[in-house]
């Protein structure tokens, strides 16, 4: 298995309780603001990157936060060379 990082954008404004969430759901993710908006960085172990990212923000989504686009860090678009 291989680590990915990339970032998640959603559309919902950052609190304690959804954060606490997160982390309770997702014990690879760190949250932030951006823009605004919660951004949740993630650093996931799977397979392929995109089982990576299906898997985070299918995770988000039973949480109840939009996601609205997704960053990936420059390392892991390296893995697809």
């Amino acid at each position: 298995m291989q680590v990915y990082a990339f970032t998640v954008q959603t559309n919902r404004n950052s609190d304690s309780s959804i954060v606490d969430s997160i982390y309770s759901v997702c014990d690879d993710a760190t949250a932030s603001v951006e823009n605004g908006k919660l951004a949740i960085a993630f650093d996931r172990r799977a397979d392929t990157l995109e089982q990576a990212i299906r898997e985070a923000v299918d995770a988000l989504r039973s949480l109840a936060v939009d996601v609205t686009s997704v960053t990936l860090d420059v390392e892991s678009l390296a893995v697809l060379n």
